[in-house]
């Protein structure tokens, strides 16, 4: 298929570009891919010939706005791109700002042109459009058909997902003469991946009978229950499914995540956090003239968190007396007793993977470890089948210093 460098300002361009550039023996539709993002256009030449665009258009502009001064504008929100990475700040010096809508405005986008082969048909994306402009589902001629296997130990909604998934892109893609060979094709794929005849038939079935016959009206949303504890367990093939019903009898939601793969031990594609910028932690905060302490958590970076609690203090804002509540128990025990906190002596009790273990692992340091800022109320309310094991977590934490800074 014949490929053609196109670039386009705008839609009168994209038409006249177009029509110039099409064989007269294809069919009109075409397909176009983006060669090049803002990260990697020239800013200065868009700048350049946006000015010159205006210079000679001085009609668009504002009676108080000059090429020149809209230029200099242009040319400071470029100069001023700056992004954070690992607690340090950096200038984006070449190309553009993903998402700005200057960027857009400024730089033209180099497209390529995919022709219909000579039968005039033309692949795009997912879609085979056949000569006739009718609809397909495309796969590339190096697809292995290969999917998550019937045998493999996960869940069966997982499982349950490859066969209704494919159905339904088969629905929505085919044209009618289409649809029955690609449904063969879907039924001979999940037999290769080796699911049972039966359960292919009825979730194809059942997907039908959806895409055929869909509800005249909304069914009214469920109500999903309000755990008060989310945990994520691996899955396992004879003990999940009863862990996950004696769980949700006892106010915890259970989700199911893939084990340690040696993929997960030997990869590291993200660069760690410095200690202050951390999210996810349990945190400790102590009291310079007494041996008070403060057990917290944040799933935000901890900094973050640290500077809410010096403004409560600083701002003699601890107390909300509309609501009756302590928006920040370290600010509020200085306040009222006049002590020191060690603002600049902040201690990182357990850094964790995800959201999902803050609230045990909190209620664990304040239930064990026994701070004495906290009251003992404001520990997050978990079910009470994880009482027996509350001592081993608390035993997991460990004091290390978060380097982070007092602003006061």
């Amino acid at each position: 298929m014949a490929q053609n460098p196109l670039r386009l300002k705008d839609s009168s361009d994209f038409k006249q570009r177009l029509e110039s550039s099409l064989d007269p023996s294809f069919p009109y539709h075409c397909s176009l891919d983006v060669q090049a993002l803002y990260t990697s256009c020239d800013m200065r030449l868009a700048t350049t010939t946006a000015i010159t665009s205006f210079e000679q258009n001085p009609g668009v502009l504002p009676s108080n706005l000059t090429s020149t001064t809209l230029g200099t504008l242009i040319t400071f929100c470029l100069d001023n791109s700056y992004l954070e990475f690992n607690g340090c700040f950096y200038s984006q010096d070449e190309g553009g700002t993903m998402g700005s809508p200057l960027i857009v405005e400024l730089e033209d986008l180099n497209f390529t042109m995919e022709h219909p082969s000579t039968d005039g048909s033309l692949p795009f994306l997912d879609v085979y459009i056949h000569p006739d402009k009718s609809t397909s589902v495309y796969r590339k001629p190096t697809h292995t058909h290969l999917y998550t296997k019937y045998s493999s130990c996960t869940t069966n909604s997982s499982k349950n997902s490859v066969i209704r998934s494919l159905t339904r892109r088969a629905y929505n893609l085919c044209s009618p003469q289409h649809l029955d060979s690609e449904l063969q094709t879907v039924r001979h794929i999940c037999l290769l991946n080796g699911f049972p005849p039966q359960r292919i038939t009825s979730i194809m079935e059942e997907v039908r009978r959806r895409f055929l016959n869909p509800p005249r009206r909304q069914t009214p949303n469920r109500q999903t229950p309000n755990y008060s504890l989310s945990i994520s367990l691996p899955y396992h093939p004879s003990l999940s499914k009863p862990l996950k019903k004696i769980l949700g009898q006892h106010d915890s939601k259970v989700t199911h995540s893939s084990s340690t793969t040696l993929r997960n031990l030997l990869t590291k594609t993200k660069t760690t956090p410095p200690p202050d910028l951390t999210p996810h932690t349990i945190y400790e905060i102590s009291c310079l003239d007494c041996t008070s302490t403060y057990n917290g958590q944040t799933y935000r970076p901890l900094i973050h968190r640290m500077k809410e609690h010096e403004h409560c203090h600083r701002l003699n804002n601890a107390y909300d007396e509309t609501l009756d509540k302590v928006k920040s128990a370290p600010a509020h025990h200085s306040l009222t007793t006049g002590h020191r906190i060690a603002w600049n002596d902040i201690n990182i009790l357990k850094s964790l993977p995800s959201r999902a273990y803050l609230d045990l692992t909190e209620k664990a340091a304040i239930h064990i470890r026994n701070p004495s800022m906290n009251r003992t109320d404001s520990a997050p309310k978990c079910s009470s089948l994880w009482n027996p094991i509350l001592p081993k977590i608390a035993a997991t934490l460990k004091p290390t210093p978060s380097d982070i800074t007092s602003s006061t």
